[in-house]
């Protein structure tokens, strides 16, 4: 794309006309903002936070050769360079970069899914597979993974700029893809990683049910609601479980609905849907008692989720927890005081404190835990407080495994190794003689 071209894309940008009347013709391939990756043929942005960090940068990068410079009042000119001064560096590399793509937002419908990690996980997953269901490809862009078609890769928000977003979603875009979800954080509608994205929709996730969807029967294995659409009710069958789940499954239908799907399209893909990785997410070995592993690891989720379950429990409600290193000692007092309240067993165990560190906080923990209705325990080893919790649980009791969900790794002594909980509950349910189907 020629320079020229480009600064057409680019609203309020002031540059000297009589400078860039040879370089707006140059071919622009790129734009970045670090000054090593700088070449000709690329566009430089100056970023305030980086100009802090190096205030030579925009120099560097004109002495490798760049097109042209773009950057704010703040950012010293170098001499000799084609410069483009803009109010926001950071708007302007959005800009630049959807242009750079031929704006894939406008080719595939995007969704922005702002807020706490739970509701915005489980909303983002239901919302993903929904949009899936018209029969396009829907990719899913969170804080720590890009999933697009069968192309899955690591990535970490906070140190993604708008141009990394608008790659991906170009990429999505040229492999057929025909929508994305971004979920990027709690602040991510307003983050400058996605300045120059053009949603179809941006929302604020949530807890709270939806006035269109009612729940009738809540269960461990799946619910029963009822969701009114343009003044009909639909009655359906999810394997979705709790309020929690069937908050994400009302918002999520209500954006797929406003973005075309059918509604026979939405109501068949219903009793197929996945839970979002961690979050109430069920583990389902034939056992009688309803199992979960869930990411909840401070006093508000752990509250959600407890909630959350004891809706579904006929029985006893148990919770897997412990103390977590990098948790100041009052927040961890007050989780534990949670699980006391809303757990009838709390099993304090584990999560990634060295030995010596747990056998300090542990017994604390269990302390603040119990109480006149919540029995705690401290069992140090994870593996063995997963087989006493299985080993207790009843048919119709709820039994919450909390913490590691989203974290596969454990402190053994010194070291970290590998950890799912989902494979140590598969192994603690196979030896008690679950090895699959239902109950």
């Amino acid at each position: 794309m020629l320079l020229d071209h480009l600064l057409s894309h680019l609203p309020g940008a002031q540059y000297d006309p009589v400078r860039f009347r040879n370089a707006g013709r140059r071919v622009i391939r790129g734009v970045t903002t670090d000054s090593r990756s700088s070449a000709p043929g690329m566009l430089f942005v100056s970023l305030p936070e980086r100009q802090r960090e190096n205030p030579f940068q925009a120099c560097a990068a004109h002495d490798r050769g760049c097109a042209a410079v773009v950057r704010d009042e703040a950012t010293p000119a170098p001499r000799g360079a084609s410069c483009v001064e803009v109010d926001d560096a950071c708007s302007a590399l959005g800009w630049i970069a959807a242009a750079l793509h031929d704006h894939p937002s406008r080719r595939i419908d995007v969704f922005g899914v702002a807020g706490q990690a739970g509701p915005r996980a489980r909303l983002a997953g239901v919302l993903t597979e929904l949009l899936g269901a018209a029969g396009g490809s829907c990719a899913r862009f969170s804080p720590g993974e890009c999933a697009s078609g069968d192309r899955v890769h690591p990535w970490e928000i906070a140190g993604m700029d708008a141009s990394h977003v608008q790659l991906e979603l170009a990429r999505h875009a040229q492999t057929g893809g025909t929508a994305c979800v971004l979920e990027l954080g709690q602040d991510a509608l307003a983050e400058s990683s996605t300045r120059g994205v053009e949603f179809r929709r941006r929302v604020e996730a949530g807890d709270v049910l939806p006035e269109s969807m009612v729940p009738t029967r809540l269960s461990p294995r799946g619910s029963f609601c009822s969701w009114h659409r343009d003044g009909r009710e639909y009655r359906v069958a999810t394997p979705l479980a709790g309020r929690l789940q069937l908050a994400a499954l009302g918002r999520a239908l209500e954006m797929a609905a406003d973005a075309g799907i059918s509604m026979a399209r939405l109501l068949a893909t219903v009793p197929t849907l996945r839970v979002a990785t961690g979050w109430l997410e069920p583990v389902h070995a034939g056992q009688p008692f309803g199992l979960f592993v869930d990411a909840a690891c401070d006093a508000s989720s752990m509250e959600s989720t407890l909630t959350c379950a004891r809706e579904m429990t006929q029985g006893r409600l148990f919770v897997v927890t412990g103390p977590r290193p990098e948790a100041a000692s009052g927040e961890m007092l007050e989780m534990a005081r949670v699980c006391g309240v809303l757990a009838d067993a709390v099993v304090v165990t584990t999560d990634d404190l060295a030995p010596a560190e747990f056998a300090f906080r542990a017994p604390e923990f269990a302390a603040a835990a119990g109480g006149p209705r919540a029995m705690a325990v401290v069992e140090a080893d994870r593996h063995q407080a997963l087989r006493r919790v299985c080993g207790a649980a009843r048919a119709g009791d709820v039994v919450i495994v909390a913490g590691k969900a989203t974290h596969p790794t454990q402190r053994m002594g010194d070291v970290l190794i590998p950890w799912d909980d989902r494979a140590h509950l598969g192994s603690v349910l196979g030896r008690m003689g679950y090895v699959g189907g239902d109950f």
